[in-house]
């Protein structure tokens, strides 16, 4: 047997393909579950909003670190120096893993810029952040 807890209803948070899902279920005046969508964008509203005193409480230093910093805002890119390309079999060169994987998301980020650029439907604007979410 648990302590009870602040006495707060905890959602119950599941995962469906890329994205996450918060569900509480308790009895309220209409009896219904509330599912609300976690966004990165939401989420990380949600950690900013935690003060230096609840981040002590959760085991952290606020000066070093900061719930809202485990959601990735800026995205550091190593130089070339790095990430140097790969000598395959003879002479020929590739590239490695990590390079591909920027190429593949400057491509979808680009895409992204384009089709806000270009009015596109919120469908399709979407869709290419759900893709960059999954190239990150």
């Amino acid at each position: 047997q648990g302590h009870g807890g602040c006495g707060r209803y905890q959602p119950r948070i599941r995962r469906s393909g890329l994205e996450l899902y918060a569900e509480w279920k308790h009895v309220n005046e209409d009896s219904q579950e509330k599912k609300i969508l976690l966004s990165p964008e939401r989420v990380h509203e949600i950690f900013k909003r935690i003060s230096d005193e609840e981040c002590f409480v959760l085991g952290m230093d606020p000066k070093f670190a900061r719930p809202e910093w485990m959601v990735c805002t800026v995205l550091p890119v190593p130089p070339l120096s790095v990430r140097p390309a790969v000598v395959m079999q003879g002479s020929a060169r590739n590239q490695d893993d990590l390079t591909h994987k920027l190429a593949d998301i400057v491509k979808i980020n680009n895409q992204l810029r384009r089709n806000e650029q270009n009015g596109a439907a919120a469908h399709v604007i979407a869709e290419d952040v759900k893709l960059l979410q999954f190239h990150i």
